[in-house]
């Protein structure tokens, strides 16, 4: 069946018109009909193919071209070293690579070379399955060469110096072998014109490796504490002490790796993790779409479109996309496309997408205009923090408990399966310090007392409580935000605006509330009074 597509969203309203119905001459003139969803589809492929190029594109404004000489080309198999000059981790990365390699390697000959039993002077243990468990006790005393203690701790050290092919995998991206490669740039779909950063499947892999050699090396370290040194065989404890210096020195490999992973992703422009894909959900809504009705994969690209152009800025294609979807789906396919979102079971919620507040969140006000005229709310909710399930997120949820992340982006920090918050567009131009668009948010309805919806308790507060610019908390005063109240009384948020302004050290904002009555010393009293509850006031 025939979809939506991208050229079809930017095609201009006389065009759409015009490709989605037929004219017939009667005898008192012209008879119009719509024509099939399949034949609509068809015309506008072949329209965008028969557009001339002096018509306007999509975008306001024509980026202007600079003409540059052809980039070298890159070898096709390896770079060398000298790429790998471009990056601060990856010689780090290969050093710690080589240094582990052959300590492993080392590690794994001692224990296979010779098949001599640890009880007959070697190393080589012929009953692995029950030196996995730790005895009750160390050894104390008696012949040492049948100490079950020690057969354990050669046991466990062989585990740590056979994790040599995961160690090599997560330093290949390093060494400039073109297949190992971490990131690539790829096409959007429907020609969306930017180029996305895209994780290579090998990188995937090796996110997925590291997960498991971190959980791994916790495991080890919970099981094995203090009985390292149980077993006074000489040739245990140097067995024992090489696995040591190679356990710590994966942890330092896979420190680099992530070092090397922020900073190559950030070189190709991808700030945030959402900036940056597996194309593992795209792989797989791919599938899912063959079993959607026709409705369900136009209103899937209008959305995806929509918000996309939205957060672009890109106004002219704004407008065609909006004008695609009334006529598709009518006039008010915003009611039933972007209602408001909800908290399912306290805890979970679900994203709509909605561009409102990607205009909100950017100060785009012309968005905003094009969207309420065509029937976007301006007290609508929305999940604007989402999950992520990817290779690169597990990565850093385990991560996170070994290496520090220099900078944690706000959204990142704020993401987490078991919390859902649900805000409104002014929350967002609050947030973010768009002025003009808190203005133009509030001259046309904005509710300035509007809690967030959250499942935690402390993070349902009202605009007033994110802003951080005097000149915003003064025209949310104007609009009738009440300065007097607590978000959260008798559980965890208790405070006013005005000690919060304090506890943040922002001294003009708690200025600016101050000229309004703000207090530190108020009661409940003062809260109910500040609501205009008079059965509160009463009791």
């Amino acid at each position: 069946m025939a979809h939506a597509n991208y050229e079809e969203l930017h095609a201009t309203p006389s065009e759409l018109h015009d490709t989605l119905v037929e004219k017939k001459p009667n005898g008192d003139g012209e008879v119009c009909r719509q024509i099939s969803p399949t034949t609509a589809a068809s015309r506008l492929n072949n329209l965008v193919v028969e557009r001339p190029s002096s018509q306007p594109q999509a975008n306001d404004q024509t980026p202007q071209k600079y003409y540059r000489s052809e980039p070298r080309e890159l070898p096709p198999h390896f770079l060398g070293s000298v790429y790998a000059s471009n990056s601060y981790f990856a010689k780090r990365l290969c050093v710690a690579l080589y240094c582990v390699t052959l300590l492993d390697i080392t590690g794994v000959l001692a224990f296979w070379w010779r098949t001599t039993p640890i009880t007959e002077g070697g190393l080589y243990v012929v009953d692995v399955q029950r030196s996995l468990m730790f005895q009750p006790s160390k050894c104390s005393g008696g012949d040492e060469e049948f100490c079950t203690v020690c057969s354990t701790i050669v046991v466990y050290a062989m585990l740590v110096y056979h994790m040599l092919p995961c160690v090599i995998l997560i330093g290949l991206p390093a060494t400039g072998i073109r297949a190992c490669a971490p990131f690539k740039y790829q096409d959007r779909r429907h020609g969306e014109g930017k180029l996305k950063t895209t994780r290579t499947l090998f990188f995937q892999v090796c996110e997925f490796v590291s997960s498991g050699i971190l959980m791994f090396n916790i495991l080890v370290i919970f099981i094995a504490r203090g009985y390292v040194v149980g077993c006074k065989l000489l040739r245990v404890q140097l067995f024992s002490f090489g696995a040591v210096l190679s356990f710590f020195g994966v942890i330092v490999e896979i420190t680099y790796f992530a070092r090397f992973r922020e900073h190559v992703k950030m070189q190709l422009g991808a700030f945030k993790e959402r900036d940056q894909t597996g194309n593992v959900r795209s792989r797989i809504s791919q599938k899912r779409s063959r079993y959607k009705s026709e409705r369900t994969r136009i209103t899937d690209d209008i959305r995806k479109q929509l918000y996309k152009e939205t957060e672009l800025g890109n106004l002219r294609a704004i407008e065609n996309v909006l004008t695609y979807a009334k006529i598709r789906l009518g006039d008010d396919f915003a009611d039933d496309m972007y209602r408001n979102a909800s908290i399912r079971c306290g805890l979970f919620g679900k994203s709509m997408k909605n561009p409102m507040h990607v205009a909100a969140n950017q100060g785009s006000i012309r968005a905003m205009d094009a969207l309420v005229t065509s029937g976007f709310y301006v007290n609508s909710y929305d999940k604007v923090s989402r999950v992520r399930f990817s290779t690169g997120d597990m990565f850093w949820h385990i991560a996170r408990y070994v290496i520090s992340n220099p900078v944690v982006s706000s959204e990142q920090a704020a993401t987490s399966i078991f919390k859902t918050t649900l805000v409104t567009p002014l929350h967002c131009a609050v947030a973010t310090g768009q002025t003009n668009a808190v203005r133009w948010l509030l001259d046309h309805g904005a509710d300035p007392n509007a809690k967030s919806k959250s499942s935690y308790w402390s993070d349902r507060v009202p605009p007033l409580f994110v802003a951080d610019s005097s000149e915003i908390v003064k025209m949310l005063l104007e609009a009738g935000a009440n300065h007097l109240e607590i978000p959260d009384p008798g559980r965890m948020n208790t405070l006013t605006v005005l000690q919060l302004a304090y506890l943040r050290g922002n001294i003009p904002v708690a200025r600016e509330i101050e000229k309004w009555g703000g207090d530190v010393a108020l009661t409940p009293l003062h809260e109910a009074a500040g609501a205009n509850d008079a059965t509160a006031e009463r009791s």
